[in-house]
């Protein structure tokens, strides 16, 4: 099952062959920083829009393949049923408790988080010359990895949310992404203020 989760959208296709889930997520922000610099070069509305239009692609995409998974499930289930009706051991609290988790054990596998985080925390950095992004893109990967591992207050409720987990799991790199652009800039800042101009070092 794992095999056909590895090369869909969730993992962004190619970087499903990658065993190292860690790797693929760095590899996940650096695509998504990459991709929007160009766009954010001719104009940075265009580059918010596709952002969002991105994100609700993968929403709708991943709410499909849930939809799917669930449907061959419960098709499964019928006949396993109609065949063998003496063999009923396991109640429906099980069952749904086994799905919530092979549904968190998917999520949890995907990268596709990352990318759209990346791709919002970028929107939000201002660069002025590619020496300037390539400095800043380098603290949006650390910030970006450091609320990915931690997870911190609200981030982690929406990754967990059990009403709707594909719509916290999209939220949650949304809000990373946001948290990491204005961290970004909030640290140069500061950096700036204690005369460190890291800009000019280029």
């Amino acid at each position: 099952m794992m095999k056909n989760h590895n090369t869909t959208l969730g993992n962004l296709f190619i970087l499903g062959v990658i065993p190292q889930l860690w790797l693929r997520k760095i590899l996940a922000n650096i695509i998504g920083l990459l991709i929007a610099y160009p766009i954010i070069l001719y104009n940075r509305e265009s580059a918010f829009l596709l952002t969002l239009f991105f994100t609700a692609f993968v929403y709708k995409t991943l709410r499909k393949d849930k939809e799917r998974e669930s449907s061959e499930a419960y098709t499964d289930r019928n006949l396993c049923s109609d065949t063998d009706n003496d063999k009923e051991s396991i109640t429906q609290e099980q069952a749904q408790s086994r799905e919530r988790q092979k549904d968190c054990f998917t999520l949890d596998s995907l990268v596709v988080e990352q990318c759209i985080a990346s791709l919002f925390c970028i929107c939000l950095v201002v660069f002025t010359h590619w020496q300037d992004f390539i400095l800043k893109a380098l603290f949006s990967c650390v910030f970006l990895r450091i609320y990915d591992y931690y997870k911190p207050s609200i981030i982690s409720r929406l990754y967990h949310l059990e009403q709707n987990r594909i719509l916290g799991f999209v939220l949650s790199g949304v809000l990373s992404g946001i948290l990491s652009g204005i961290s970004v800039m909030v640290l140069l800042l500061l950096l700036n203020r204690a005369g460190i101009n890291l800009i000019g070092e280029f």
